[in-house]
């Protein structure tokens, strides 16, 4: 996988594969069928990227959250097969470009084929389409892809998480929905009733599943342990600011502060509950339990 930055005045390096185009604000099946079609007609696939979230550009004010950082983009597409990613600085600047001024930056990028989803836009106002594309590249324009009736989108995989329905999301994805972070302390009320948890400190800008208990996966140094993942503030023992992530991993018994995991979701057992003791928070965790055998 090779990363080039990029600015839309600064190109160090040109392409000769097919380029794939596209917001990419969330990962999912839908930009899967893109590569997919890319790798039809080559073995050598690229990306053009954003750096920044639009919504931190334009609404400075708000706190966004993503389903795919960065990061995690450049992993999942070399995962799928993708060679060559172009990180743009997409500054304010960036969407005042018409859309000949668009193209004529793919040309000085060197790209004579594109692939794109039949609904791309592009340009000031998203004047642009696929259409004015064609015009000028050789571009594989993809159908939108529909599952069970519904438009694959980030928008609908972002209402399902919001609504606790991890399964369905999971199913639009095409993947267990992942957050990562570094492991960090909690206030240890787990210790005390014997259920110590891994409380995840996030680096990164993950939209969080509705408030609840999961049953997930806890991978640490690449391996996946079973866990109840609890998603909330916290309720019996002090409600909390801000929610916070904390995992209960079935067959680990060590001290895992510093370490790095990803935790992935698969299913949600339960609301997260305000209990009227530590005892009973206990009996319920008892009960939790079960899930990992199932």
């Amino acid at each position: 996988m090779k990363v080039i930055d990029c600015t839309f005045d600064n190109i160090p390096e040109t392409f000769d594969g097919v380029l794939l185009l596209g917001t990419f604000d969330g990962i999912h099946k839908g930009h899967l069928s893109l590569v997919r079609e890319a790798l039809n007609h080559t073995d050598s696939v690229g990306a053009l990227l954003f750096k920044n979230n639009p919504a931190d550009i334009f609404e400075k004010d708000k706190e966004h959250y993503v389903l795919t950082p960065l990061e995690d983009k450049i992993r999942r597409f070399a995962n799928d097969g993708v060679e060559t990613l172009y990180v743009i600085d997409n500054d304010e600047s960036f969407y005042k470009h018409t859309k000949e001024e668009f193209i004529d930056f793919l040309h000085r990028l060197g790209v004579r084929r594109l692939c794109v989803g039949e609904d791309f836009t592009f340009g000031y106002q998203k004047s642009g389409t696929a259409s004015d594309l064609s015009k000028e590249f050789l571009t594989f324009i993809v159908p939108l892809l529909n599952i069970d009736d519904k438009k694959v989108s980030t928008r609908l995989i972002h209402e399902l998480l919001k609504e606790g329905d991890i399964e369905s999301a999971n199913k639009y994805l095409g993947y267990q929905y992942e957050i990562k972070g570094k492991i960090g302390y909690g206030y240890g009320n787990g210790h005390k009733i014997g259920f110590p948890t891994a409380n995840l400190e996030m680096s990164l800008p993950y939209l969080l599943p509705k408030a609840g208990v999961y049953v997930g996966l806890f991978y640490l140094r690449g391996v996946p342990h079973k866990a109840i993942i609890n998603v909330g503030k916290n309720p019996t023992v002090g409600l909390l600011k801000h929610p916070v992530v904390e995992s209960y991993i079935k067959d680990v018994d060590e001290d895992l502060y510093g370490e790095y995991v990803y935790i992935a979701f698969l299913r949600r057992i339960r609301d997260e509950i305000k209990f009227g003791s530590l005892e009973e928070l206990k009996a319920q965790l008892e009960n939790d339990k079960k899930e990992l055998l199932k």
